[in-house]
């Protein structure tokens, strides 16, 4: 048989090698649900045991806003535990279309916890500049945590937030509108965030103004744990989550919409 003049050159380039690495650490992160980076906890027992531990760092979570400002506050407090136990700061991509939920609000910042001195705000006006924020800002070791909105992110540009957050440890929280809740994601955890009603306590109920913030977390997507679905508060004295008192026990009239929006978001 005559030998082919035109023999294949084989591939030496590092593409392959890479292409497969890549491969083997998200196989690695979908099969163990800690993750390389280990959990951050959210402080309630009953969610942490469900979700393995806590949030896996160094992964994507998405966080479908029922609520825009329920959404923004859960958004914030979780940022806050983590840039506490990194002790650094959060990078915040916002898109003015996306939530519609009005300007960053420091005070509110403060109260779920997080010094408005170590939160960088950016805004973009296209998905596509908050996805490519948010993928510079993971890559920075000097970040605990990375917030974005956006309405369109696709399974492509999801895996590439999981990947660079993978890279450095950073949590990433990809804020997204109702509307965007069943597209594909390569989100670790999707949750559905909604305002619940809230038990005004003290001066509080004596006064008739709404209660600490209120929220209703349904984790409807988890790989290394199952769904769930909860009524938490944020409890001032502790600067903690907790589970809520159930609805029946509450003032038919108190709720936490107003309260959880103004927490972190003011104005339009």
């Amino acid at each position: 048989m005559p030998r082919d003049p035109y023999p294949p050159v084989p591939d030496r380039s590092p593409a392959p090698r890479l292409v497969e690495g890549l491969r083997a650490r998200i196989g690695a992160i979908e099969r163990d649900g800690r993750g390389a980076w280990g959990t951050l906890p959210l402080g309630v027992e009953e969610i942490d045991r469900r979700l393995g531990g806590g949030l896996v760092l160094g992964a994507l979570h998405e966080i479908v806003a029922v609520d825009a400002g329920a959404a923004c506050a859960f958004a914030i407090a979780v940022a806050a535990r983590a840039a506490r136990r990194r002790d650094g700061a959060v990078l915040w991509c916002a898109s003015p279309h996306t939530l519609e939920a009005g300007a960053l609000y420091g005070p509110g910042l403060r109260a779920l916890g997080l010094d408005p001195a170590r939160l960088i705000a950016v805004s973009a006006a296209r998905d596509e500049a908050v996805l490519w924020a948010m993928e510079e800002g993971l890559r920075c070791p000097a970040l605990a945590a990375v917030i974005g909105e956006a309405a369109e992110a696709g399974l492509t540009g999801t895996r590439r937030l999981q990947l660079a957050a993978g890279a450095g440890g950073v949590i990433a929280l990809l804020l997204r509108p109702a509307a965007a809740g069943g597209k594909t994601s390569a989100a670790v955890t999707r949750w559905r965030l909604a305002a619940a009603p809230s038990r005004p306590r003290g001066f509080e109920a004596a006064l008739g103004e709404a209660g600490a913030p209120c929220w209703r977390a349904e984790l409807i997507r988890c790989r290394a744990g199952a769904p769930g679905d909860w009524f938490l508060e944020w409890c001032d004295e502790t600067g903690d989550f907790a589970l809520a008192a159930p609805l029946r026990d509450r003032p038919a009239g108190a709720c936490a919409g107003g309260a959880v929006a103004g927490a972190v978001r003011a104005g339009a």
